[in-house]
């Protein structure tokens, strides 16, 4: 039924579509090994292909692959990688997070400035990443909306 301009309320009812992970998987490499190193969690593989110092700082270059679950990206929804977390776990301390981020073609390169000459034997490089993406349709209705 059409909107009367006498009517005083509104209903919506419709449907979104959201891409979600169920979880955040957790990849640990050796910062001072030798690169690249891989691993695999549930389909989801990540590569660190480089680790180590660049200058005064230390880097970590990540390259992310997904299992093909049907879910094509938006350019919005690279909002899951743009929020993994990435840190560097010294042997005895705090976990040191990156202090930038730059997105490459199929890498992200993460700084940690002034690091190059402390990471070392014992340290770790720690870094989650969502797992397999899927998408499921929410269905919504909202009831009785004043309208001025």
């Amino acid at each position: 039924m059409g909107l009367t301009r006498e009517a005083k309320k509104l209903t919506l009812a419709g449907s979104i579509t959201v891409t979600i992970a169920d979880e955040l998987l957790t990849f640990e490499f050796d910062a001072a090994g030798r690169p690249p190193q891989a691993a695999a969690r549930k389909g989801v593989t990540v590569t660190a292909a480089k680790l180590g110092p660049d200058g005064n700082d230390w880097v970590a270059e990540v390259q992310m692959r997904y299992p093909d679950t049907g879910v094509t990206w938006e350019s919005h929804e690279f909002y899951w990688a743009r929020h993994n977390v990435m840190r560097l776990l010294p042997p005895k301390g705090n976990p040191i997070p990156a202090d930038s981020v730059d997105f490459g073609e199929g890498t992200v390169r993460y700084v940690f400035k002034n690091r190059a000459k402390q990471v070392g034997a014992g340290w770790k490089f720690d870094y989650r990443t969502p797992g397999p993406m899927r998408e499921i349709t929410v269905p919504f209705e909202l009831k009785d909306i004043p309208l001025p």
